[in-house]
């Protein structure tokens, strides 16, 4: 709230912003897929629920039967699951320099221009069809460090 606050006060017609980003490295923390897509959810917003139900089917009791029976029971209610939504949240480790600029002295507001080495956590997702066809160069970025608390609708 403090940054977004900082932000609201900074006039932008008077103000520079740089933000410079290398990325030297990354790791896959956690990768899922729900049998959803995000439209679907938006339409339905009780899928959510059955949605945490499968995975905790799938997952948790171990019991992929019941998860099936679920998606059964969704198919016979007219909801033809036939893709499914691939979410991977990756860390990636960055040289970062941000730099806030008044215009008129030059001066530094917020930031600074020496690099320093900064972890994000980014979540991605992409949709899968059933038939095995996929889009997999269409990877979405869904949220970035949680400044959408985790974008989550699962």
């Amino acid at each position: 709230q403090k940054l977004i606050d900082f932000y609201d006060s900074v006039d932008p017609s008077n103000t520079s912003v740089l933000l410079c980003m290398k990325p030297i490295s990354s790791k896959i923390e956690n990768i899922f897929s729900v049998s959803f897509s995000r439209n679907m959810v938006q339409e339905d917003a009780s899928l959510v629920e059955i949605g945490r139900k499968m995975r905790y089917a799938a997952q948790v009791d171990r019991n992929p039967m019941e998860a099936a029976r679920m998606l059964k029971t969704l198919e016979e209610k007219g909801k033809s699951i036939n893709f499914f939504t691939v979410i991977c949240e990756v860390s990636i480790q960055c040289l970062e320099a941000f730099v806030v600029r008044d215009k008129n002295t030059g001066a530094i507001v917020s930031g600074s221009t020496e690099p320093e080495k900064v972890l994000h956590l980014v979540r991605f997702e992409v949709v899968v069809n059933m038939d095995g066809t996929s889009h997999l160069n269409s990877w979405r970025i869904v949220d970035w460090d949680d400044m959408l608390n985790g974008n989550v609708w699962y």
